[in-house]
């Protein structure tokens, strides 16, 4: 087997143990990819593709691409996104939202460009008669937003595989929770897929860039930090855990 060969068939394979320990796919289910162009929608896209042509179950699959006013040339990633999804004998739209253009109060934070994406999703999800919405979210993801959410909301939660939306009409799927991003990164080089660089003014000064250049550090000396993190909230020793809160400044001494 060659290299190449390789890195697709463990790929995929991680993806396969996904999709099977979370019960993400059912036959007649119709499924919608968010694609945005960059390496992990590009690589889920690819394998559930491809999983229709060898496996009994029979389901479709849809990409969708989400274009923002924050792009730089839409035309040209939209030209590309066509070529790949045509390549892969998929069918594929595509919607624009101005998230610039209204963003009234200067917000440019992850929270709001994401909501107006995923609320194009899942109300084109809803439209077009599609019960699930796929995205590319693998385990870098997830331990970086227990990270996050523990820092700056003061709460323990993370990303589920599989959510239902909407009192079950629209479901969430997430099947490259068993990869890591250096495993997709691979991926993608190895077949040589059409990466689009995300053109976001919050790439490198995000809550999540300074999460993710954290773990970074932290990995050159423990190996299974990302692991660690995911186990974390399953491992809770509960007599080491008091609620520890300095009262505010004003409050009440009880």
């Amino acid at each position: 087997m060659s290299k190449r060969s390789k890195i697709e068939y463990f790929t995929a394979k991680k993806v396969g143990m996904a999709i099977n320990r979370y019960n993400m796919i059912s036959t007649g289910d119709r499924i919608l990819v968010g694609v945005s162009g960059g390496k992990d929608s590009l690589t889920l896209l690819r394998i559930l593709q491809r999983r229709r042509r060898r496996l009994p179950i029979d389901y479709t699959v849809r990409a969708i691409h989400v274009a923002t006013d924050y792009e730089e040339q839409p035309e040209v990633e939209r030209d590309r996104l066509r070529e790949y999804c045509e390549s892969l004998g998929c069918e594929y739209l595509f919607k624009e939202v101005a998230i610039a253009k209204k963003n009234k109060l200067g917000r440019e934070d992850c929270f709001w460009c994401s909501w107006n994406r995923r609320k194009a999703l899942f109300e084109t999800a809803a439209e077009t008669g599609y019960n699930k919405v796929a995205l590319g979210h693998h385990k870098d993801d997830i331990a970086e937003t227990i990270l996050m959410n523990m820092i700056w909301s003061g709460e323990l939660s993370g990303i589920n595989p599989v959510q239902s939306l909407f009192g079950g009409k629209v479901v969430l799927i997430r099947p490259l929770v068993f990869l890591e991003e250096k495993e997709i990164r691979r991926y993608v080089m190895e077949l040589g897929l059409p990466e689009i660089k995300s053109s976001c003014p919050r790439n490198y000064d995000s809550k999540r860039a300074l999460i993710r250049d954290m773990l970074a550090r932290l990995a050159k000396g423990n190996k299974d930090i990302k692991n660690n993190i995911l186990r974390a909230p399953y491992r809770i020793k509960a007599e080491y855990l008091t609620e520890i809160v300095e009262e505010a400044p004003g409050g009440d001494d009880k």
